[in-house]
C-alpha cells in the first residue's frame, strides 16, 4: 500500500512575529507659555512576575524536564525509544505501539505550546514526520477516510489511533498535518460510529470495522480528538461535534445507575471539553456531569498509606505511575465543573499528594533525567523500574494539568 506524506516539518517549527514599524513622534507645537511639570514616572512594565506557588513550580519544572526526556529518546529518524529499563541488568522487550507514540506527541506539544525550546520543536517535527509516514494512511475501501494503522499489523486500524492522532494534531493552532487528511481522519471515526453512538474499535482491511473486541478508552479518545478538532479547525470537522457528544451520552447512559464505574479518564477530559463548548440541553448536561461524577468518585476510592511511604498519595496500592497520573488528568480537567461540596473537598485532598507522589516518582538525574518509572514503592523490583513512552506523557499531562488549574499562566 502507497503511503502519503502529508504533514510538513515547517508547521512544526513556529513562525516569528514580524514587528511593527515604530511610527515618528508627533511634534509639539511652539508655545511661549512656561513648560508643564514633566510627568511622573509610568509604572515598570517589566517587573519580575508573581512568584508561582511552590508545588505548582516543581509540576512545571517536572513537565519541563518529562517533555525533553521525551526529546532525547526521539531518534533521528523520529522513531521514539518506546522502551527501557533504569537497570541496566534488566532485559528489555522490543514493543511499539503507535497510540503512545500518539500521546508522547501530545505532552511534548503542550510543553513546547507553553515553553519553546529548539531541542523540543527539531525531537516533535521528526516524530511528527516519523507518525505520519509510517502510520497515517488512507483507507482502501474509502477514498475520503485516513486512518492510523498500527506497527506490525499493516491491515488493523484502531478507533483509538485516529482519536489520539487528532488529539496531538490540535495541539497548536493551526492543527499539524494537511488539512484534508486531518479531514479524513474525523470521517473514519464517523464511520467506526454506531447508531447508538457507540463504536467498534477496530477497523481491518478487507473485512471493515470489527467490534468483537472493545475498548474502554478509545471511545473517549475519539470524543476528544474530535472535540479539539471543532474548537480550533471547526471546518474541518464537519459533524464532529455531533459525533463526540453522542458519544459521549451513549457512554453515560450506559453506565447510567453503576456504583462503580471504570477510571475512563480520557471521557472525563472530553467531557470536561464539551461542557466548556456548550450548546447542550439540560438533559445532556445533566447526563454528562453525573456520568463524571461516577467515574471521579470511583477514582478517590483510594488506599491509604503512611505519611512517609513512598507510596503516599498514590491512587493505587501497587504504586504504579500511570493510573495515577491519568486520574489526576481527568479529574482535573472536570474540577471546574464540579458543583458537589463533598466531591470537590475530596478532589482538593487527594490531588496535591497525588502529584506530589509522581513528583517523587520522577527521576531527576542520572542517565534519564525526565523518565518517569512504572511503579514507585522502595522495593528493589527491576519491573518497577521499567519506563516506557506513555508513563512519562501521563505524568507530564498530569503536571500541566495541575499548574494550569492551580496558577494559570499570564
Amino acid at each position: 500500500m502507497k503511503r502519503t506524506s502529508i504533514i510538513p516539518l515547517a508547521l512544526v517549527l513556529g513562525c516569528t512575529e514580524v514587528p511593527r514599524p515604530v511610527s515618528a513622534p508627533t511634534p509639539v507645537p511652539a508655545t511661549t507659555a512656561a513648560p508643564a511639570p514633566p510627568p511622573p514616572p509610568p509604572a515598570t512594565t517589566t517587573s519580575a512576575p508573581r512568584p508561582r506557588p511552590a508545588l505548582v513550580a516543581e509540576a512545571e519544572a517536572a513537565a519541563r524536564l518529562g517533555a525533553d526526556y521525551i526529546a532525547a529518546k526521539t531518534r533521528d529518524n523520529g522513531k521514539l525509544v518506546y522502551l527501557l529499563n533504569l537497570d541496566p541488568e534488566a532485559s528489555v522487550p522490543r514493543k511499539y505501539n503507535v497510540l503512545r507514540h500518539a500521546g508522547a506527541l501530545y505532552a511534548l506539544g503542550q510543553v513546547q505550546s507553553q515553553w519553546p525550546s529548539p531541542e523540543r520543536a527539531a525531537a516533535l517535527g521528526r516524530s511528527l514526520r516519523y507518525f505520519q509516514e509510517r502510520y497515517l494512511r488512507p483507507v482502501p475501501d474509502a477514498d475520503d477516510q485516513y486512518a492510523v494503522w498500527s506497527h506490525g499489523e499493516e491491515d488493523e486500524a484502531k478507533l483509538g489511533g485516529a482519536g489520539l492522532a487528532l488529539v496531538a494534531l490540535t495541539e497548536h493552532r493551526p492543527p499539524h498535518g494537511e488539512p484534508k487528511a486531518i479531514a479524513r481522519l474525523v470521517r473514519f471515526i464517523q464511520r467506526l460510529q454506531k447508531d447508538d453512538g457507540s463504536f467498534y474499535s477496530k477497523y481491518y482491511e478487507g473485512r471493515g470495522p470489527d467490534d468483537s473486541w472493545t475498548s474502554l478508552y478509545y471511545p473517549g479518545e475519539a470524543a476528544l480528538g474530535l472535540l479539539r478538532l471543532h474548537g480550533t479547525a471547526p471546518a474541518l470537522a464537519s459533524g464532529a461535534l455531533e459525533t463526540a457528544t453522542r458519544a459521549l451520552l451513549f457512554l453515560a447512559e450506559s453506565r447510567r445507575g453503576e456504583a462503580r464505574v471504570p477510571p475512563d479518564h480520557w471521557a472525563l477530559i472530553a467531557t470536561a471539553l464539551r461542557l466548556d463548548t456548550g450548546g447542550l440541553s439540560a438533559e445532556d448536561e445533566e447526563a454528562l456531569r453525573r456520568h463524571a461524577g461516577q467515574i471521579i468518585d470511583g477514582m478517590l476510592d483510594r488506599p491509604e498509606f503512611a505519611a512517609d511511604a513512598p507510596q503516599h498519595g498514590s491512587f493505587r496500592a501497587d504504586g504504579r505511575t500511570t493510573p495515577t497520573a491519568t486520574r489526576l488528568e481527568g479529574i482535573l480537567a472536570m474540577r471546574p465543573h464540579l458543583k458537589d461540596g463533598s466531591r470537590i473537598r475530596a478532589v482538593d485532598e487527594a490531588v496535591p499528594d497525588a502529584i506530589r507522589f509522581l513528583l517523587r516518582a520522577q527521576v531527576k538525574t542520572g542517565k534519564h533525567p525526565g523518565a518517569v518509572p512504572e511503579a514507585f514503592t522502595g522495593d528493589d523490583d527491576p519491573r518497577h523500574t521499567e519506563v516506557r513512552i506513555d508513563y512519562v506523557q501521563h505524568a507530564v499531562s498530569a503536571w500541566i494539568a495541575y499548574a494550569a488549574l492551580e496558577a494559570p499562566p499570564g
